[in-house]
């Protein structure tokens, strides 16, 4: 399982797939979440494997 650990301190698990399949999968928008894998940038289309441990960090942005 994927671990995603979120900013608010939650940690999700899920399956494998493309950033963003797994983002929408946990019905979170891709565009205003910045996801790391071992201190990396992922981008929407990075792939994800099972034993992947992620970190999201939320985008704050105004207008």
């Amino acid at each position: 399982m994927v671990t995603l650990y979120l900013p608010d301190g939650q940690i999700l698990t899920t399956h494998a797939g493309t950033l963003e399949e797994i983002l929408l999968r946990l019905d979170m928008n891709p565009y205003e979440i910045l996801v790391t894998r071992e201190g990396e940038l992922l981008l929407a289309d990075d792939p994800v494997d099972e034993d992947d441990v992620l970190r999201a960090t939320s985008i704050v942005h105004g207008g």
